[in-house]
């Protein structure tokens, strides 16, 4: 009796283990969907050490936040999703791993935010240097996108847009740490 309420507990506090600790054992793979961070109709920037990554220029926004932004809608799937929000003339914005050690991207579902087409480059580095680019004009449709190789090992992705503000939407983010 006594051993099965300790195989229960060790169970149960095994699948308690927030992401963000999953994130830093290596050859974990981890599927990144940012749900409760906002209610359905709030707003605002992913806090670091999220799902073991630090962001920037990326903010997060409920399903009923954004209004009518036909790319939003498309690549949401839960009640919450990411967008490239940069306020600069050139929508820029990325994650890094919070922890030491790399991580590889491997998959994403992704839109471009509005109701117009955007070119989006995608960029992997590793100490600082680029080893990785993946350009694709992305419509305001969801779409899926499997990075290669070169998106394998890296600390840092950069996503970059042509247009203003608000220019890419994601979710559904796959990584293996």
């Amino acid at each position: 009796m006594m051993r099965t309420v300790l195989t229960v507990a060790a169970t149960l506090l095994i699948a308690a283990i927030d992401s963000a600790y999953a994130a830093s054992i290596q050859g974990t793979k981890e599927r990144i969907t940012f749900e409760g961070l906002v209610n359905r109709h709030g707003g605002e920037i992913i806090p670091n050490g999220y799902d073991g990554m630090n962001w920037f220029t990326v903010w997060v926004y409920g399903k009923k936040a954004t209004g009518p932004a036909v790319g939003f809608q498309s690549v949401i799937r839960g009640a919450a999703a990411a967008v490239i929000n940069s306020y600069a003339k050139k929508a820029h914005g990325g994650f890094t791993h919070s922890q030491t050690g790399p991580f590889s991207l491997k998959s994403g579902h992704f839109a471009a935010y509005g109701g117009v087409s955007e070119q989006v480059t995608f960029s992997a580095y590793r100490n600082g240097k680029i080893v990785g680019t993946l350009t694709q004009t992305l419509d305001p449709v969801r779409t899926q996108i499997v990075f290669d190789s070169t998106f394998s090992r890296i600390d840092t992705v950069f996503i970059d847009g042509t247009g203003d503000g608000i220019t890419v939407a994601m979710d559904g983010l796959v990584v293996r740490f």
